[in-house]
């Protein structure tokens, strides 16, 4: 029993998982080719090459937002790749199989073995997401805490330093 199948319904637990697993190579081919722009463009402007790194990581966000919308909106399932219990024997002795070309048993193979574990893949995605929330959260608390708790004014020279400096 997995936690994200009993708290989401199958096809939201099936459109993130195939697109936790796509935004990987789209998160890498992004980067790749922002690696590219900043090597071409060295004696370009900060703020450019800034831009430049906002409109890649907007692109990957809309990339993923639209890889979640095709196989959310996908009924048919059509979107990964999936092998019939009929033709797995045939993949497996290499009878049949020989007529299909490697690269599709490949996909087959990773298509069938993802499909099986999106749950767990969703799950282990949603417990890392709600520790790095819960960690966000108690930093933000920390921080108030530090600047609240324990505060006293600076003893006498620093205050003078502190308006020589500014």
């Amino acid at each position: 029993m997995n936690f994200a199948a009993s708290i989401l319904p199958d096809n939201v637990v099936n459109a993130l998982g195939w697109t936790l697993l796509h935004s990987l190579w789209q998160g890498a081919l992004a980067a790749l080719g922002f690696a590219l722009f900043l090597y071409l463009s060295r004696r370009a402007s900060a703020r450019a090459r800034y831009a430049m790194g906002l409109a890649v990581l907007a692109l990957v966000l809309l990339a993923s937002l639209a890889t979640f919308w095709n196989h959310f909106s996908d009924p048919a399932g059509t979107a990964a790749p999936v092998i019939s219990a009929a033709a797995a024997p045939a993949v497996a002795v290499g009878g049949p199989a020989a007529a299909v070309p490697l690269s599709r048993r490949i996909s087959l193979f990773f298509g069938s073995y993802f499909s099986r574990h999106l749950p767990l893949i969703v799950t282990l995605w949603l417990l890392g997401v709600l520790f790095l929330s819960l960690r966000l959260a108690g930093g933000m608390l920390y921080a108030q805490r530090l600047k609240y708790s324990r505060s006293r004014p600076l003893p006498a020279p620093w205050p003078e330093r502190l308006q020589a400096l500014a």
